[in-house]
């Protein structure tokens, strides 16, 4: 069988198989060389009468005519086995060769899925920690940015009810512009804001702040701006009066009023150009500044502006007749 159809039909020989074989067919051929020796010998030791090369094959003794038969026999299978031997050879490198061939790649090709699936998953897991990660901090921002929001609106409401509060407590008059208040009203809301907002520095004494007159010009300011034209003197009625003293310069401040006419409660602000304009609901009636109320007499409209680092009132207008309204 020659080689390529072995090929074709066989597998390649695995290498301990095609040693075993390859010790066989050398053991053949020493037996079959040997038998060889010892005709040809046979043949040497007969007397020919003529060299045999010189006699017809016709003509040729049965005997030597044998002997070249079994010569070219041993020959033949000498030159069999010798291409057996050499075709057990070659099937036995071509094995190693294939295997070699056929296995690598595989064995890199599996080495490279893996690796590729490996790199595939630890990206794909890492992706997903970032975008977990990046949603965590996007939601935490969110939470916090809304707090924040709700807390500068809780702040920004509280701001805007200190600083009406002075005047809804003496129910103060309309007014288009700050310029046209008369000196009663800016005086009177000073004073109400000493008594809400005291300070540490205030002296009590009798149930009275003895406040200095330029500390009321401080509390005008803060309330209306600068710029505003008075003059201190004694403001208020029989139920609550703010008394000036024009030796001293003092005024003397009840530090627990029984009564205040409103409460402002802010239900809802407007931003504008220079400001906020604020729909302030007046609360009534109270007897006392910490009293629980849970009705509106009437709604103002107050326009304030940003001014330093606060705001200043501007003008007052009536916005609605609520008549007890529960809020």
């Amino acid at each position: 069988m020659s080689k390529k159809n072995r090929k074709k039909k066989d597998l390649p020989l695995p290498a301990e198989e095609a040693k075993e074989e390859i010790l066989s067919l050398k053991n053949k051929a020493e037996a079959v060389t040997e038998e060889a020796s010892e005709n040809t010998e046979d043949l040497d030791s007969q007397e020919l009468p003529l060299p045999i090369a010189m006699v017809d094959d016709a003509e040729k003794p049965v005997e030597v005519k044998a002997v070249e038969s079994k010569k070219d026999s041993v020959k033949a299978s000498i030159k069999e086995l010798d291409g057996k031997i050499k075709e057990t050879l070659d099937d036995a490198l071509d094995e190693n060769a294939e295997d070699l061939a056929q296995s690598e790649p595989e064995t890199v090709s599996e080495t490279a899925n893996i690796s590729l699936k490996q790199v595939a998953t630890t990206i794909f897991g890492f992706a997903v920690m970032v975008f977990a990660i990046i949603g965590i901090i996007a939601t935490a921002n969110r939470i916090n940015d809304y707090i924040a929001a709700q807390s500068d609106d809780t702040k920004l409401i509280k701001t805007f009810e200190s600083l009406v509060m002075p005047l809804t407590a003496c129910d103060a008059a309309v007014f288009e512009d700050v310029s046209a208040l008369s000196e009663d009203v800016i005086l009177t809301a000073a004073c109400w804001d000493v008594i809400l907002n005291p300070s540490s520095t205030f002296t009590l004494e009798n149930g009275y702040y003895t406040v200095s007159y330029l500390d009321i010009d401080v509390r005008i300011a803060k309330l209306f701006g600068t710029g505003l034209t008075y003059s201190h003197k004694t403001v208020g009625d029989s139920e609550i009066l703010f008394e000036y003293n024009e030796q001293t310069s003092m005024y003397s401040i009840p530090a627990f009023p029984k009564t205040v006419a409103y409460l402002p409660v802010l239900e809802s602000y407007t931003k504008t150009d220079d400001g906020y304009e604020l729909k302030v609901n007046y609360v009534y009636p109270v007897t006392t500044i910490i009293s629980n109320v849970n009705s509106a007499e009437k709604v103002m409209i107050f326009n304030v502006k940003s001014k330093d680092l606060g705001y200043v009132i501007t003008s007052l207008k009536i916005g609605d007749i609520l008549t007890g309204q529960e809020l």
